[in-house]
């Protein structure tokens, strides 16, 4: 499903400015308008994002994380959740060693005046956070009631996994640091940003292989970036390179 609708969406954009009668070499000129197009458009969604952001209602952890992150419209979709707390009430947790697990009423679900009921899982051993209603699974947006418990539970940092590139404003992708005849990577702040990160990173790394010394050098002091940046971020990261530590 996935892969058709991808293929109807590539479709329906180049139906916009091609037809059958095209000429292969209007084709190659309207395709080009139309990504030069794209190009400013994602552009000023991006300054928006950057210099007209919404204003943080509760300052929840959640709300700085993703205010921090998410574009305009998705951390519009996180603050309706933020919102949707006054619904929710969760029963005491029970505890299993770093694994927790919350019964979680939502009036607003349920007609009349009644509650639906969810439970949600937060273990700290491994950075889960799930709940029975799938709301991240189905749309990649934590749920209120992951909310409601974060709160109860005074979490921290959120795991990266919970952080999903496609709604980062703040991700430059490859192709944004190519340079074309429609886009020059060096007019935009985070396309050369990352290109600065990219170039001093692989200099750093031909200096850490050097020898014994030079890599422990640098597992030592990334270690440290890396905890830093995360909590600056309020983010906190899985992976090989990154020694394992509780969550929260």
């Amino acid at each position: 499903m996935s892969s058709t609708q991808r293929s109807e969406q590539q479709n329906r954009f180049s139906k916009t400015y091609v037809n059958g009668r095209t000429t292969l070499s209007q084709f190659a000129q309207k395709i080009e308008e139309a990504l030069k197009l794209k190009v400013e458009e994602e552009t000023a969604n991006n300054h928006d994002c950057t210099e007209k952001p919404y204003k943080i209602e509760c300052n929840l952890l959640v709300e700085q994380v993703f205010h921090k992150l998410y574009t305009k419209k998705i951390y519009k979709l996180v603050r309706d959740e933020v919102i949707g707390l006054i619904y929710t009430n969760a029963d005491p947790p029970r505890r299993l060693g770093h694994s927790v697990t919350f019964n979680v009423e939502d009036k607003k679900v349920a007609p009349f005046g009644k509650c639906k009921k969810y439970w949600v899982d937060i273990d700290r051993s491994v950075g889960l956070l799930k709940c029975s209603c799938k709301l991240f699974e189905f749309k990649g947006i934590l749920c209120r009631h992951i909310i409601r418990c974060m709160v109860i539970e005074d979490v921290k940092v959120i795991p990266e996994k919970y952080i999903l590139d496609r709604w980062r404003k703040d991700l430059v992708r490859e192709y944004e640091t190519i340079k074309t005849g429609y886009y020059n990577p060096e007019a935009s702040a985070r396309a050369k940003k990352s290109l600065e990160v990219t170039i001093r990173n692989h200099y750093i790394s031909t200096l850490a292989l050097r020898d014994d010394e030079t890599y422990a050098t640098y597992d030592r002091l990334t270690s440290e970036l890396i905890k830093e940046l995360e909590g600056i971020v309020g983010v906190e990261t899985i992976d090989a390179y990154v020694p394992r530590r509780c969550f929260f």
